[in-house]
């Protein structure tokens, strides 16, 4: 873990809790605040506010990043634009997102004219195997993990070690978006909802926007060869001990905002 003091001139965002910092259409303007606030050593559920979903929303324009490939070719996301996007947050001690890699996979080879990206963003939940990273090159090489091990054949971009990114997208671990080739977000989920990305891809002919937000957490672990317990023990058993302590809570939290989300989509139709 990186135990540098941070600059007391820095301003502090806190995941999940203050708002995003103004940014350009075009250009996400990075921002200061303290790297350890955002590469939490310990899972807690303080780290995520299920309540609210912050980032660019259906009908806006995509805020352009710069993050790095896996052979370190540094690319924007505006360089894709022209073309569709899916684009999904994830890391390797993300069960999740774990879960997710296979029919992923599947959903891109069933649309292939349509860019399928993963933004490998900080560990959902770091252990003493997996830790959280304290440079670029280790979240770099937990990125490749998520290929060479993992079986993830959609294109990896790798946030910075800031998470600068991952904060503008609001810093879920699981999120997905999807771009029109003008670059105007059309459908996002604070979770990869998979059978509504498939609709919406379907769907996109004639869709402008898909006014309805998503908030489906469910993991899907269809062929997966290790499951949400053996994810978190590649991570370490800190991993494991740190997301049981706080199950019951993020049980709770779930269960609220699927309570709120269906009852706001509910005022909408």
């Amino acid at each position: 873990m990186n135990n540098t003091k941070p600059d007391p001139n820095y301003r502090v965002f806190v995941a999940g809790t203050d708002p995003l910092p103004k940014a350009s259409p075009l250009e996400g303007d990075r921002f200061c605040y303290n790297i350890v606030m955002y590469n939490y050593s310990h899972f807690k559920p303080k780290e995520y506010d299920f309540s609210k979903f912050e980032g660019p929303k259906p009908g806006e324009q995509a805020v352009n990043f710069t993050a790095t490939k896996l052979d370190g070719e540094c690319v924007k996301l505006s360089d894709f634009f022209g073309n569709w996007i899916v684009f999904e947050t994830g890391s390797i001690s993300c069960p999740i997102y774990e879960s997710k890699i296979k029919p992923m996979n599947e959903l891109a080879r069933t649309f292939p004219n349509i860019t399928f990206l993963v933004l490998y963003v900080r560990e959902a939940h770091p252990g003493e195997k997996i830790h959280q990273h304290s440079s670029f090159e280790e979240k770099l090489s937990c990125a490749r993990l998520a290929r060479d091990e993992d079986g993830e054949s959609r294109t990896i971009i790798v946030d910075d070690v800031e998470g600068s990114a991952h904060r503008l997208y609001g810093s879920m671990p699981n999120s997905v978006y999807v771009i029109n080739p003008k670059g105007v977000v059309v459908f996002h989920g604070d979770w990869n909802d998979i059978d509504e990305v498939k609709n919406v891809l379907q769907e996109r002919g004639t869709m402008t926007t898909r006014p309805k937000e998503r908030y489906s957490g469910r993991p899907s672990f269809r062929g997966h060869k290790r499951g949400m317990l053996g994810t978190l023990r590649r991570a370490g058993w800190v991993a494991v001990w740190d997301f049981m302590k706080a199950f019951p809570i993020m049980v709770f939290k779930h269960i609220k905002k699927l309570k709120f989300q269906k009852e706001k989509n509910q005022c909408r139709t």
